[in-house]
């Protein structure tokens, strides 16, 4: 009765990167509603609710939630299991919405740097066919070029999420004549939201310096971290701490900032924290950062969920990259394990809240990862005219959870995040 499916949207993503995802059809029909439909992987049967088109695939993501293809309305319409009862949370066939979505009032973006559909299922093979960003139940492409380049770097791509335009490969948070754009941590501190930042590289890195700082250099490090001192963020936790003079550290502090070395001197009765945990960047996770990300995303979320107007969360697993550019697969997949079980956390935050919308996604592909081997997982990064691990101009995945997770699919540009980020947060 089950068999693989292509979803006219998906028939890039399905072609390509099928094995990533399970997909099922359930015939051309679905069963009578009180029918028990084996959907999950724990092989937990559920009920369907009442549906009236005839004619429908579907797309299972196992254990987390039906999207329905409407062959006859070309309209997707998600499912998701609530206390063993499939629910809608997204327009029916009829016009309906039965439930009411939550409006949303918190974004955690969360962005594997240097990510692309080939290491995320090196990662599924690593983890035996589980990462939790795949069970996130919508999913889209994007594609990331830059202004002055197919293949971006960082910092523009960064750019494009954070401010919704392109601009110059190097160029962080300004257009590419230089002049200075306005970021979505701008605009919702405007609102009264609170702002964060959690990474594993240095917090004058390209991608979180693009969530603060307006420079026409990346490697200006000394220049970003002073851009610090007059930005909207309210918890930044990352490494960096060579590039934050005395001088610039009181300033800061002059701001009402606490500025700590360790995330155990983080605690939830400050509203504004630095943490500068390295020199420069954190170590990698093996050799000594451990959990640090996941942590720092725990510790950023008990201070700004006590704003409520809500929060923007911007989260960086930076060393997927670090990885890519030493073409050191091992690297790479710690790293993306590291990112995924921040993940696991924000999505239990996310389903616990329910106002919270939950993206993550990737700036860019590194290093033409290619996955091959019949036995065992092998992986090999390919010499791209003659570059070791060099970007990619592949497109990149997103995948999304929440109020508003619906308008995240198909093929979209890096900029569109940004737009619809913008609409759902009612931002003029």
């Amino acid at each position: 009765m089950y068999k693989k499916i292509i979803v006219p949207f998906l028939i890039f993503f399905s072609l390509f990167y099928s094995s990533v995802f399970a997909q099922v059809s359930i015939g051309t029909g679905l069963p009578d509603p009180s029918a028990v439909l084996d959907l999950t992987s724990e092989g937990k049967g559920t009920l369907l609710p009442r549906m009236t088109t005839p004619q429908r695939n579907a797309i299972v993501h196992p254990a987390d939630g039906l999207t329905v293809y409407d062959t006859e309305e070309n309209e997707l319409f998600f499912f998701q299991e609530k206390k063993n009862q499939w629910t809608r949370i997204a327009q029916d066939a009829t016009g309906e919405n039965p439930e009411e979505e939550l409006p949303v009032k918190n974004i955690i973006l969360m962005i594997g740097d240097g990510m692309g559909f080939s290491q995320i299922q090196a990662g599924l093979i690593y983890k035996s066919g589980f990462l939790e960003m795949t069970t996130l139940p919508f999913t889209g492409i994007v594609r990331t070029y830059s202004a002055d380049n197919k293949t971006t770097d960082s910092a523009a791509s960064a750019t494009a999420l954070s401010t919704g335009t392109k601009t110059n490969n190097y160029y962080v948070g300004v257009d590419p004549q230089g002049k200075r754009l306005v970021n979505i941590m701008e605009e919702v501190k405007e609102k009264g939201l609170s702002t964060g930042i959690v990474v594993t590289s240095s917090v004058t890195h390209a991608t979180p310096a693009a969530f603060y700082a307006h420079q026409k250099s990346r490697d200006s490090h000394t220049a970003i971290a002073g851009d610090f001192s007059s930005a909207t963020i309210d918890v930044c936790i990352g490494g960096g701490n060579d590039y934050f003079s005395t001088s610039l550290k009181n300033s800061i502090k002059s701001k009402g900032y606490t500025i700590v070395s360790s995330l155990d001197n983080i605690t939830s009765d400050k509203n504004k924290i630095l943490a500068l945990l390295a020199n420069n960047h954190m170590p990698r996770m093996s050799n000594g950062r451990g959990n640090m990300l996941s942590l720092g995303v725990g510790k950023a979320l008990d201070i700004l969920k006590k704003n409520e107007n809500g929060f923007f969360l911007m989260v960086e697993g930076s060393q997927i990259d670090f990885a890519g550019h030493n073409s050191d697969s091992k690297y790479m997949l710690e790293e993306l394990v590291d990112f995924d079980n921040a993940v696991r956390l924000a999505k239990a935050f996310a389903e616990e809240n329910g106002n919270t919308l939950l993206l993550v996604t990737a700036d860019h592909e590194n290093g033409g990862l290619i996955v091959y081997g019949d036995k065992k997982l092998e992986t090999y990064y390919t010499n791209r005219v003659g570059v070791k691990g060099a970007h990619s101009s592949a497109p990149v995945p997103i995948f999304s959870y929440g109020p508003g997770a619906q308008q995240f699919v198909g093929v979209m540009d890096n900029i569109d995040i940004h737009k619809k980020i913008r609409e759902l947060l009612n931002l003029k």
